[in-house]
């Protein structure tokens, strides 16, 4: 069983059909988090996850991606895993898209199942990349058959079918060890966790322009005891990433929370985060995260049918 679809097609055979339909994006959300099969073929630029990313291929060509560490493929025999708030980026076209599963597993919820079944979690998985071991991909395998073959409206099922992949990973890559360390190995900088935690918990740095948003950072900087310079250049060792994108990603979080939990028009929801022109929104969302916000409505309203 040599691609993670193998399930898909075994529970066709059964009886479902593959759908048409999830050839761009399908997916569903839930307590867990967010899990999504998607084709990937654009460019897309640097950016970050609140939640633990996985990432594992479906069918198609391999596929690079700019990671912490540096380039990596998506190929058969392995997943990627990156970590909350560490950055990737995919930099080049591809020509022949490529179906991929990315699981967006709520840290919290994470940490709650792996305390259950006395998996330690810490902060971090050590590895980015790990090879697929069989109850990895026979578990990822089964979250793609249900996204191929058949609605995900059933949240019992989803909430069992990530649990099931989140217990898998734990117990194939985490093996009772975690790490509580800064993005560069470093002890965390209370300063900047203070700093984080007023960020992510406050929504109005979603819902204003990025200039002010860098204006609030560093008043935020001078909150926690650090000059502006000191405070930035300590973001990015104990965050991995620049202030301003970091505060793209918690845009880019919000819109999704807002395109799949919401019924606002897509207009409104520009003008929540701060833009004048929905197209500018557009085109940031496209940039970010490969898709449109049309798409990813059209998609939650699909699954709802």
């Amino acid at each position: 069983m040599r691609e993670i679809d193998m399930m898909g097609a075994r529970a066709a055979e059964q009886g479902r059909e593959e759908k048409s339909l999830p050839t761009e994006y399908r997916g569903f959300v839930g307590p867990f988090g967010q899990v999504a099969v998607s084709l990937i073929s654009r460019p897309i630029s640097h950016h970050l996850h609140f939640n633990y990313t996985w990432m594992f291929k479906v069918r198609g060509p391999d596929v690079e991606l700019d990671t912490p560490v540096g380039p990596k493929l998506i190929r058969d025999d392995n997943v990627l895993i990156l970590n909350p708030r560490e950055t990737h980026a995919k930099s080049h076209l591809t020509r022949i898209p490529m179906l991929a599963l990315s699981a967006h597993v709520d840290s919290d919820w994470l940490g709650g199942v792996y305390k259950e079944a006395g998996i330690r979690l810490g902060r971090k998985f050590t590895n980015t990349e790990e090879p697929l071991t069989q109850e990895v991909r026979i578990a990822a395998a089964r979250i793609v058959a249900m996204l191929l073959c058949y609605s995900p409206t059933d949240e019992t099922h989803q909430v069992e079918l990530v649990r099931d992949l989140s217990l898998a990973m734990g117990r194939s890559y985490l093996g009772g060890s975690g790490s509580d360390r800064a993005s560069d190995g470093s002890a965390i900088d209370f300063r900047v966790a203070r700093a984080l935690r007023h960020i992510d918990g406050e929504k109005s740095f979603s819902k204003i322009g990025i200039d002010k948003q860098l204006a609030n950072m560093e008043e935020l900087g001078r909150q926690v005891g650090l000059s502006r310079s000191r405070f930035f250049e300590r973001f990015r060792e104990c965050v991995g990433t620049s202030p301003s994108r970091y505060i793209e990603s918690v845009k880019i979080a919000y819109a999704m929370k807002l395109l799949v939990e919401s019924d606002l028009p897509i207009k409104q929801i520009a003008e929540e985060l701060g833009f004048s022109e929905h197209t500018h929104f557009t085109r940031f969302f496209v940039r970010r995260s490969g898709m449109t916000p049309s798409l990813v409505r059209r998609n939650q309203l699909a699954s709802e049918i």
